[in-house]
């Protein structure tokens, strides 16, 4: 009976943690609550809530990337194309393996 519980625990806990890093990659909304989330926990006055809140902030300042609006530009999504490579202007030959 108690393995039962949990097991259920440990599952319940696994589907919600998949669930919010899909809506953290799929939904940009999310990053907003989770600095909304963040700014209130870090302005509260228990430990564990203003803890919660520097690991939840640490979170978001350390992801960055495309939708994050810090405006870095890592991923080159935002910027000129680069030139294409410039190709060889000797023949190539390709041999098979007898």
């Amino acid at each position: 009976m108690m393995f039962d519980v949990i097991q259920a625990v440990i599952v319940t806990l696994v589907v919600i943690t998949a669930l919010v890093m899909a809506l953290k990659k799929y939904v940009p909304a999310v990053k907003r609550w989770q600095g909304n989330l963040a700014d209130k926990l870090l302005k509260s006055h228990g430990r564990f809530a203003h803890w919660l809140g520097l690991k939840l902030h640490r979170q978001l300042s350390a992801a960055g990337g495309c939708g994050s609006d810090d405006g870095c530009g890592t991923c080159g999504g935002c910027s000129a194309p680069a030139a294409p490579a410039e190709k060889s202007h000797g023949v190539e030959i390709f041999r098979t393996r007898a």
